[in-house]
């Protein structure tokens, strides 16, 4: 009996759960009026019913597992609790959003080895993210070992869209592919998200949103604070490596690396209307806005800080003095009406969404 339900509860779903109410009427019914051993048996059954019935609600109908939602581009899943957050790894397919700030300040998110990325390369996570305008607090991973990758809020994304991310105060080691947002972007859209705090990679591929932007992958309209570290390797302000796209985004934490870049470290894709303001430290290659290039012409109308970083051996970018990069006119070809924001004299260049300069 429990494995023809259990057949019934997984191929047949919603069949299922109509039997289980009837079943459950007829078991009720039945034990009301037999005795003996029977009547046990019965209420038994049901027992086994009512509880197949819960795992099928759970399975099947998991908006109360969030605070609304049905999880589709037009009705996503709403998020509100740091609970709910770490329920997105079991609905990667999904769409998301953001219903209130989230303080990930908590047990167990922030003990033993803190958060576990959301995504890997078996099963990437390929929904959509929007933080709808809210923070996301206190981040905190530490999974050092030699066969972590792929670390940050997420770890592996594919064909994945993030949207209005941010993070605040993110304190995140890992090894391989380190990042704020999302350790390994494949073919996937962040726009609008931001990160501050500090990271660090033992390995290679760290960066202050993304470690690894692959092919396909675009980053528009973001920024990173964070100070980053690649340990042992390599590191950039914004992204680790780069083969997609970088628009309109700035990176001004510092970086220190094997390999350095303020913006970037190595850039195989293309850079356009972006800044780096932070030092950069280095015992190998390094660079104010990318340390290391495929192709020159890929990287358009982008700057980096001279008195931050000084004589570096990368010439890509244009290097501005502080005064210069606190002057819109220093910033050729970029939109200060629609995209950028800058107060002259005062601020860098901040986009038009920023809330708090």
């Amino acid at each position: 009996m429990k494995k023809m339900f259990k057949f019934i509860m997984y191929k047949f779903p919603q069949v299922f759960l109509q039997l289980a109410l009837i079943f459950s009427i007829l078991f009720s019914l039945t034990s009301a009026v037999r005795g003996g051993n029977s009547a046990f048996e019965e209420v038994e059954e049901g027992r086994i019913l009512a509880k197949l019935t819960a795992e099928v609600i759970v399975k099947e109908g998991a908006a109360p597992v969030f605070s609304g939602g049905s999880g589709t581009e037009d009705d996503p899943y709403i998020i509100s609790t740091p609970e709910q957050l770490n329920e997105v790894r079991n609905y990667l397919s999904s769409c998301f959003e953001l219903g209130a700030d989230l303080d990930l300040d908590c047990e167990p998110f922030n003990t033993g080895e803190g958060w576990m990325p959301i995504g890997t390369g078996e099963e990437p996570f390929t929904g959509r993210m929007d933080g709808n305008g809210y923070l996301i607090r206190n981040l905190y991973i530490k999974r050092t070992a030699t066969n972590y990758r792929y670390i940050g809020l997420f770890g592996y994304a594919e064909d994945a869209v993030f949207k209005r991310l941010q993070l605040e105060n993110v304190d995140i080691r890992g090894y391989n592919y380190v990042g704020g947002v999302v350790g390994h972007n494949v073919s996937g859209i962040i726009n609008e998200c931001c990160s501050t705090g500090s990271i660090a990679g033992l390995g290679y591929c760290v960066g202050g949103l993304v470690g690894f932007n692959d092919t396909g992958s675009e980053i528009n309209n973001s920024y990173s604070k964070c100070s980053i570290a690649g340990i042992a390797s390599s590191a950039g302000g914004l992204v680790g490596e780069n083969y997609g796209s970088i628009a309109d985004s700035y990176a001004t934490g510092s970086v220190e690396g094997k390999n350095a870049g303020g913006l970037v470290w190595s850039n195989y894709g293309t850079i356009n209307r972006c800044y780096a303001a932070g030092s950069v430290t280095s015992n190998g290659y390094r660079g104010g806005l990318v340390a290391i290039i495929l192709d020159p012409k890929s990287v358009n109308d982008s700057y980096w800080n001279w008195d931050t970083v000084g004589p570096c051996d990368s010439s890509i970018g244009v290097p501005l003095t502080i005064a210069a990069m606190r002057q819109q006119d220093s910033f050729v070809g970029w939109d200060f009406t629609d995209v950028w924001r800058i107060i002259n004299g005062e601020t860098y260049p901040y986009l038009w969404w920023q809330n708090i300069i």
